[in-house]
């Protein structure tokens, strides 16, 4: 079974916690974590971000399009259903590189450097 170091995880939780509460205004609560053996996302929308660094590995951000549906109606209220489904991935990729930078400041707080590979 593989494992996972918490010290590697908790930077991007809190980041997403951050991110979440400041630009959507919603409150994130933690369910179940699990550790997956390859970065398949769970869910229909997702980006996926590699980093390098004092932790190499990749980051998989997964919700369902109604989720999406739901910040996009918050970030952009004017926005119709088909405006939605043409800029989704961008408002998805936003929060991804919002919450990822974010984690990377925490990273760095704590003398970890990591970045994002292209």
């Amino acid at each position: 079974m593989t494992t996972i170091n918490a010290e590697y995880v908790n930077p991007f939780l809190e980041a997403a916690g951050a991110v979440f509460k400041s630009v959507v205004g919603v409150e994130l609560k933690r369910g179940k974590l699990s550790i997956k053996e390859s970065p398949d996302p769970s869910h229909e929308v997702a980006i996926l971000i590699g980093i390098t660094g004092s932790v190499n590995g990749e980051v998989v951000y997964s919700m369902g399009y109604n989720m999406v549906e739901k910040i996009a109606n918050i970030l952009a209220p004017g926005l119709s259903e088909a405006q939605i489904k043409m800029e989704f991935k961008d408002i998805v990729g936003e929060l991804a590189n919002m919450i990822t930078g974010n984690a990377m400041n925490i990273f760095a707080y704590t003398g970890k450097r990591i970045e994002i590979t292209t």
